[in-house]
């Protein structure tokens, strides 16, 4: 255990808490770290860490599913490390865990967890909040049986293609195909159809918001065609600064057809399109009173429509690229960062004791540095095989400025389409397709070396 009584102490939750625990490290906070990973990076740049994934072949006492389990691990980790609750907590949640591991009475409690986190996976909250701000939403309706004949019947007759939806999930893992016809292997009456995710199925007789249960996160949208990208914002509960939108990257992993798999920029959208999404947090802000780093994720169609996909009330996966490109503008100094400014914001009692920029300082910075904006590329490479990894193997996958993150511990077992690692690196501004053929060789190299890793 690192000496951390002179720093200012933070305790990070997520399913992967490592980009966020180096952002906080950076600008001096004593990190304590609870994900389901535990790749030996986060472990490192963490002052202490703990395990919260229940062992594969059992569940936890008490625990009748995987999150309960979860749930169960993360308090008991919580309480173990005396996190405090209350005003003198300072505990954030940095995403992919379930609603129903931070909802969890005994968790609840001691996470910084938004009071818009509910509505933000309001269909019908959304849907107003877009049309406040003059952009567009997919039709989305909560799965029950009643939509779900609605939906088939909208398949068949329209041509339309549909998405299965778990809104409090991430990472695409949460999301699956609707087909015309229910899986003949599934006894739920809202089943999906081909591409059922078997136990985590809508189950029956959600209809409406009346009928709650963790199940009314599932939602059926209309699957919209274009590209997507994620804004992210800071807020300080009043004002809002946007902060940048990167290009998001998916790979398609049966049965999820949408897997993250990385992220591009800060990219450049058109004048409009910036308009419309700084003005979209500003509306979510007066709605909600959110604080801290947030995410917005959106596609932009053929016609240059923008689309509301969903909201995450946290750091995102992109937000690494954008506190980089920020670094690099001199936006940010050596000794501050993005977790720096959200505690400052989210944690009166941490003010005076961290050195990032507040609200107003990130302002007046961006308004100063105008000069081009350094891009980054982030790429999550999957495992080819299931195996047991080579760190010593993996590292030499580090070529060309390309660098090795979220790396395993040495000879962990990886599953075949498991993430394995995400390799990082600066990009040329102009766009990939400027690229020289030597660098993108460099890039297929150092993919290959990593798969190569597991053996």
């Amino acid at each position: 255990m690192k000496n951390h009584s002179s720093r200012p102490n933070l305790t990070l939750v997520g399913a992967s808490v490592r980009a966020a625990a180096q952002s906080a490290a950076r600008a001096g906070l004593s990190v304590v770290g609870f994900d389901l990973f535990g790749d030996s990076d986060c472990r490192s740049v963490c002052d202490q860490f703990e395990l919260i994934s229940p062992p594969i072949e059992t569940a936890a006492a008490g625990a009748t599913t995987a999150a309960g389990a979860t749930a169960l691990r993360l308090h008991a980790a919580l309480r173990l490390h005396d996190v405090p609750s209350g005003a003198a907590s300072s505990v954030l949640q940095v995403g992919g865990l379930s609603s129903e591991v931070c909802s969890d009475p005994a968790v609840d409690s001691l996470i910084a967890r938004s009071t818009a986190d509910m509505r933000l996976r309001d269909p019908d909250f959304l849907a107003d909040l877009v049309a406040a701000a003059g952009i567009k939403f997919p039709l989305t309706l909560r799965a029950g049986k009643a939509s779900t004949r609605f939906v088939r019947q909208r398949i068949t007759s329209t041509g339309e293609r549909w998405l299965w939806k778990d809104a409090s999930g991430s990472g695409g893992i949460h999301v699956r195909w609707v087909s015309d016809r229910p899986d003949p292997n599934c006894a739920s009456p809202d089943c999906p159809g081909s591409d059922c995710p078997g136990s985590d199925c809508p189950p029956s007789g959600i209809v409406d918001a009346d009928q709650a249960s963790d199940a009314d996160s599932h939602i059926y949208q209309r699957w919209i065609a274009g590209k997507r990208f994620g804004a992210s914002y800071l807020s300080d509960g009043n004002e809002t600064i946007m902060l940048g939108v990167c290009r998001s990257l998916h790979t398609r992993k049966p049965p999820f057809p949408f897997v993250y798999g990385g992220s591009y920029g800060p990219v450049s959208l058109t004048a409009q399109q910036t308009e419309t999404l700084c003005k979209l947090g500003d509306t979510l802000v007066t709605n909600t009173g959110l604080k801290g780093l947030f995410g917005i994720d959106v596609i932009v169609d053929a016609w240059q429509r923008l689309w509301l996909l969903e909201i995450n009330p946290r750091w995102t996966a992109s937000s690494e690229l954008i506190e980089r490109s920020l670094i690099r503008r001199n936006v940010i100094g050596p000794c501050q960062s993005l977790i720096g400014s959200t505690c400052r914001i989210q944690f009166p009692h941490l003010e005076n004791e961290i050195d990032s920029p507040s609200l107003a300082e990130v302002r007046t910075r961006l308004l100063q540095n105008v000069e081009v904006t350094p891009r980054f590329l982030k790429k999550v490479v999957f495992a080819r095989k299931s195996g047991n990894l080579d760190r010593q193997e993996l590292a030499r996958a580090e070529m060309d400025g390309i660098q090795c993150y979220d790396v395993p511990q040495h000879a962990a077992f990886i599953s075949k389409g498991h993430p394995l690692c995400s390799l990082i690196a600066a990009a040329p501004s102009q766009g990939k397709a400027a690229c020289p053929a030597s660098r993108e060789m460099r890039w297929r190299e150092s993919i290959r070396i990593a798969q190569a890793s597991v053996r």
